[in-house]
């Protein structure tokens, strides 16, 4: 007789997390998938405006934290002509830029205080492997600003442009 009721609590026991294995399994399956991105249009509010000299607006990624500036434009396998990553550093220096894991061609443009484009290296290949170059310049830079490859010769941009956008510094 204690034998069949070990049996009987064993099964009762496991009818229970049975039961309730299911009931999480049944909400879980029942929960609404958030609805996709349309387009990339629906980003617009996300991304800060940058104008240039001609009036052309494109929208960027900010990258004002470390880790930010750190990933950049990486493992990207596309950036349309209208996007670009704008980078903000708490201090002006020579900041570097590499393409390490970087898969689409880039303009490069640093920018100083006054939003005057001081360098600019076209059509920065992708890093194919180690070791990657750096690029960069030895004038003191706030910003800089990552664009798909032929935006500069696109916009007609060259050193001097003035570039505007809102005001922000990145923090370290």
């Amino acid at each position: 007789m204690e034998r069949k009721k070990g049996y009987l609590r064993i099964i009762l026991f496991s009818s229970l997390l049975l039961f309730i294995f299911l009931g999480f399994w049944g909400f879980y399956q029942r929960q609404p998938d958030p609805p996709p991105l349309q387009k990339i249009d629906e980003l617009k509010p996300l991304l800060e405006p940058v104008v240039f000299p001609n009036g052309k607006t494109i929208y960027v990624e900010t990258a004002d934290t470390f880790a930010k500036r750190r990933l950049g434009l990486m493992f990207r396998k596309n950036l349309p002509p209208d996007r670009g990553m704008l980078f903000f550093y708490p201090e002006p220096g020579s900041h570097r830029i590499w393409m390490k894991n970087c898969f689409i061609a880039l303009d490069l443009l640093w920018i100083n205080a006054k939003k005057e484009v001081i360098e600019i290296k076209e059509y920065a290949p992708p890093c194919k492997k180690d070791p990657c170059p750096v690029y960069g310049t030895n004038t003191e830079a706030l910003y800089v600003l990552e664009v798909p490859a032929g935006t500069v010769a696109d916009q007609e941009l060259s050193v001097g442009s003035k570039i505007h956008f809102k005001e922000m510094r990145g923090s370290p």
